[in-house]
């Protein structure tokens, strides 16, 4: 509600001054930098990009949420979800303590995600709706890449999945249409695209009351960097002429609604395009299940060594304070942490006749 930020906004006199009342200054700054990149997910929105992840086969793990709000996405989770072991980051101090509130068994951060420390191949599931804005954030692993906020979102949370892992989350529709390729070639050497969804630019216009037109991307990380453009790394046009994805000018039933170029802000001779629909009866939540189901993806596990074949089976998620590939203990069990997994180990000893016992 950026009209509840603006002192000189007579209609919202009595708003602006209870926020400046109760907030800190601190908590002050922190809400108000929201109006310009925090567009809050609506439910509905989350429940269908979960609802894919479930069809794609995922049945519970570690999900992390690098910048959650209240937690949307993770209190529409299917009952598939629910048993998985929850982290989330969320930088604006209110939205993140109410999330604590929400969530108590998650593991939630009150920070920048450029802050946090998870280690890479850790998660099974990076979901949510990044960040968006023109501007760079400080992380000196990524800084050489100068991506703006949104594609290093993108970038750090591809490095975070586990390899098969799903990357799931709301971006601009400039990190799939920019005419700057090199966040595409960055995705598409670690990953491959499953598929891709426009959503209209009123999308987000009654959870955070602003017209924007943006994409969900189904990003599945691969087992290693690979040198590879595929045509979603470049540029088509629609049957109009106006400039998108590749991916989209070949998969225009991905895209719910058309693309046009905005002349309301830009005047006649706008070229930035957005994606409109103005069908009165448009049920957005029904249009976006038709449009998951034409996506086909397997969540995909670790081919575990040979030696292992023989342990036992028991999984749990990992610990990101284990360090990968090493043993640990956990509740008087061996286990051994590989990726976003722990598994069971099968331990024998010897007594004092030099008979092998399983503990």
């Amino acid at each position: 509600m950026s009209q509840a930020f603006d002192e000189n906004n007579a209609g919202w006199t009595r708003e602006y001054a209870e926020l400046k009342e109760l907030l800190s200054d601190e908590e002050y700054s922190a809400a108000r930098a929201t109006v310009n990149n925090a567009f809050y997910t609506s439910p509905e929105i989350a429940m269908c990009i979960n609802s894919a992840l479930v069809q794609f086969g995922f049945k519970g793990g570690n999900v992390l949420e690098p910048s959650m709000g209240i937690g949307n996405f993770f209190g529409s989770m299917p009952a598939p979800m629910q048993q998985s072991k929850l982290y989330g980051v969320e930088l604006d101090s209110i939205s993140g303590r109410i999330a604590k509130q929400l969530y108590q068994n998650a593991n939630i951060s009150i920070t920048g995600f450029e802050n946090t420390t998870y280690p890479d191949n850790f998660f099974d599931v990076v979901m949510g709706n990044v960040p968006f804005g023109d501007y760079k954030i400080f992380d000196p692993k990524y800084n050489k890449y100068n991506f703006r906020i949104h594609d290093y979102f993108l970038a750090k949370a591809l490095d975070q999945a586990r390899p098969g892992g799903m990357v799931a989350v709301i971006t601009t529709k400039g990190t799939l249409d920019k005419s700057n390729p090199t966040i595409r070639k960055y995705l598409a050497e670690r990953a491959e695209l499953v598929g891709a969804i426009r959503l209209p630019n009123t999308a987000f216009k009654d959870n955070a009351g602003t017209e924007v037109t943006a994409d969900i991307l189904f990003l599945q990380k691969r087992e290693r960097k690979i040198d590879i453009e595929p045509d979603w790394v470049h540029l088509g046009v629609t049957g109009d002429g106006i400039a998108v994805n590749s991916y989209f000018a070949e998969h225009p039933e991905m895209m719910l609604g058309t693309m046009q170029y905005d002349t309301r802000m830009f005047g006649q001779d706008s070229r930035y395009t957005v994606c409109v629909n103005n069908d009165e009866n448009f049920n957005l939540y029904e249009a976006l299940n038709k449009a998951i189901c034409n996506i086909r993806a397997q969540m995909t596990d670790f081919e575990r060594l040979a030696d292992n074949e023989e342990q036992t089976e028991e999984v749990i998620p990992a610990d990101p304070d284990v360090r990968n590939y090493t043993y640990t203990f956990f509740e008087g069990k061996l286990y051994y942490r590989e990726n976003s997994e722990m598994v069971r180990q099968k331990v024998c000893i010897t007594d004092s006749r030099g008979a092998y016992q399983e503990p």
